[in-house]
């Protein structure tokens, strides 16, 4: 066909075939425009019951008119051949997109949105497609979801129940002997799988908040089997793996899910509506931020009401493990209990990499990461011991999470790359090579970008891997570090700091900068290491104490003074309490982590110790001491010592 010209359309590549029949790109050459042509093959030509569905697919298409519903532009017949005339949709299926690894929760919920206004269009016409899948849904460059092949679609009065299950339309390509049940396998509802009546409720199983919105968020099909027969199997008595959907959803969105998915039609949305609806609200604070803020708050007794949070978790020994800050409200009752545990690391780990961060903590709260020798270690807050990562022996720093919680990145100073490697270990993936300036910190957004603190500004690269960009420039002996995406994808938090002296960092300056304007302000004059933490609180370090400030988010200002959290909290390269970064994290959910420190009151003693263990300690008086040198001829010995001011 390829290079025929049928009526007024030149044929000229084959985008595809289906069970109704192949689809062309051809050019209408009376209207100088690029279409899609779908021809039903001359062998099922002479089939009435195939001509008459493909008829029925013309009329349903022109009975929808909606911007996420791919037009019919005709159809026709020429030469024998019947065919439609369709609108060209330029982009990746949403297959080939989630072949790539799964959807950020934000992008998802963005594409499910735009399908479920199409399943709402066509069912308000009395509409069903009855094959949703993500091969039938295309993407363009702009992100505009189109909702293709209603080659199954089925106005709803158009024909009695009893003939939906002697309709001879297959199941898929490997099953196209089997027959006799409408839709793709690993999409249909159990009542489809049953080859019983579909209905409006059969659509939103499929897709809606369904199987594909699982598939998105988690890169694999939410039925599976090795044959048809087992995949159909499955929909029909298993549930899925919802354990494998990111951990840091909106509370609602499993829940929505489920509700989707039930195997009962009765139990699931009637109206796709519905769902839409609850999927705007979802898309308002796609990781329930705000809803676990509300689950938290308490009613504080009048004198403890001007403090405005408190920590609600864990001191841990060498490691912490601080739980939830909580929100203070009048509107909740009931006190929050303290949950307090200590984690000690494992004899012959220790922390040897001092110059930056050595802890992370996943999204959920779930886990911790810490880089303990040359590698990185993992621990659950259910498991008694961390357990290393294998194939990050490459004398890791600076750990940082990925949004849902299953990736790891990390520096290797071995080969001066910034990598990633699953939490459950195998081959390490890199991001970038390091080139002249050495990264201070790094932060990976839900946006699919990891931002980057550095002399001179802040950076930007891909999940995926790429160049660095620089989209914040600062002044000569500048740096910033902790950049953070705020909620509102435009305004940068980071710490900018200048100088090289141990208290400069106190020094230091928290800012936010909005992207689209340039402008920056300060919103906290002396400290580092700011984040945003759901609970509407920017928490900070200042010295060796983490305190915490109220902050609207959606004014981007800050709403109250600081609260002191902790204290006595580690610092990098100060054994003082001064130094650099502050040992500790917060979780999305407001968990945190910490690695308690020396209060600047605190000292070291220098001590020597042979080969055979002797050890003898130096007259010298006690003091902030830090790495440590001896002379080839061990006469001598160099080291660094922190006053806790400029050096």
């Amino acid at each position: 066909m390829i290079g025929k010209e049928i009526a007024h359309y030149r044929i000229e590549a084959l985008l595809g075939a289906g069970g109704m029949g192949e689809v062309y790109q051809a050019r209408d050459t009376r209207l100088g425009r690029n279409v899609a042509v779908k021809m039903l093959p001359e062998i099922f030509a002479r089939d009435a019951d195939r001509v008459a569905r493909f008829e029925r697919e013309a009329k349903v298409l022109a009975s929808l008119n909606h911007a996420n519903i791919a037009a019919l532009y005709g159809m026709e017949q020429a030469d024998g051949k019947h065919f439609l005339v369709m609108e060209l949709v330029e982009g990746e299926t949403l297959a080939e997109r989630i072949a790539r690894g799964p959807i950020a929760a934000e992008e998802a919920l963005k594409i499910a949105h735009q399908i479920a206004e199409a399943l709402e269009a066509a069912h308000e016409k009395s509409v069903i497609h009855r094959d949703l899948k993500p091969a039938n849904v295309k993407i363009t460059p702009e992100g505009k979801v189109k909702v293709l092949d209603f080659g199954l679609a089925k106005a709803l009065e158009a024909a009695p129940a009893q003939m939906a299950s002697n309709s001879p339309t297959v199941l898929s390509a490997a099953a196209s002997n089997a027959g006799m049940i409408l839709g793709t396998a690993g999409y249909m509802s159990p009542e489809q799988a049953r080859g019983h009546e579909a209905d409006q409720r059969s659509d939103i199983f499929s897709f809606a908040f369904g199987c594909v919105l699982y598939e998105m968020l988690t890169g694999r099909q939410t039925f599976q089997g090795e044959t048809v027969t087992d995949i159909i199997a499955s929909i029909v008595a298993r549930e899925p793996d919802f354990r494998a959907l990111p951990a840091n959803l909106h509370p609602k969105t499993q829940d929505v899910i489920r509700r989707c998915l039930a195997k009962n039609r009765k139990d699931r949305w009637h109206a796709i509506a519905d769902v839409r609806v609850e999927l705007e609200t979802i898309m308002a604070d796609p990781f329930g931020t705000q809803l676990q803020a509300e689950r938290i708050v308490q009613r504080q007794p009048q004198w403890r009401r001007a403090i405005p949070i408190v920590i609600t978790a864990a001191i841990v020994a060498v490691l912490a493990i601080a739980g939830t800050l909580a929100v203070i409200n009048r509107r909740a009752a009931g006190p929050i209990g303290i949950t307090r545990f200590s984690f000690m690391l494992p004899e012959g780990q220790t922390f040897l990499n001092n110059a930056r961060n050595v802890v992370a903590i996943s999204p959920d709260g779930s886990s911790i990461v810490y880089t303990s020798g040359e590698q990185l270690y993992i621990r659950a807050m259910d498991e008694m011991t961390g357990r290393p990562i294998p194939g990050t022996s490459q004398s890791p720093s600076r750990p940082f999470f990925s949004p849902d919680g299953r990736w790891v990145g990390f520096m290797a100073r071995t080969d001066r790359k910034v990598k990633k490697i699953s939490v459950t270990g195998g081959a390490a993936v890199t991001i970038f090579e390091l080139m002249d300036q050495i990264p201070y910190s790094f932060n990976w957004h839900t946006d699919g970008q990891i931002y980057i603190g550095e002399p001179g500004g802040v950076f930007r690269v891909s999940e995926n891997g790429g160049k660095p960009e620089k989209i914040i420039t600062l002044k000569e002996g500048e740096i910033a570090a902790d950049p953070q995406m705020l909620p509102d994808g435009d305004h940068m938090l980071f710490t900018m700091g200048m100088g090289a002296g141990v208290d400069s960092w106190d020094k230091a300056q928290i800012v936010i900068h909005s992207l689209k304007t340039g402008e920056r302000k300060v919103v906290i004059d002396g400290g580092t290491d700011g984040r945003y933490v759901p609970t509407g609180h920017i928490v900070y370090a200042l010295g060796s104490t983490v305190l915490a400030v109220p902050f609207d988010a959606a004014r981007v200002q800050r709403t109250g003074g600081p609260v002191p959290i902790i204290e006595a909290v580690r610092r990098a390269g100060a054994a003082g309490g001064g130094g650099y970064d502050a040992f500790f994290a917060f979780s999305a959910t407001g968990s945190l982590v910490y690695v308690p420190g020396a209060t600047s009151a605190d000292a070291l003693t220098l001590a020597v110790v042979d080969r055979a263990g002797n050890r003898k300690i130096l007259n010298v008086a006690q003091a902030a001491y830090a790495a440590p040198r001896a002379s080839p001829n061990g006469k001598q010995l160099a080291i660094s010592m922190d006053d806790g001011k400029e050096s």
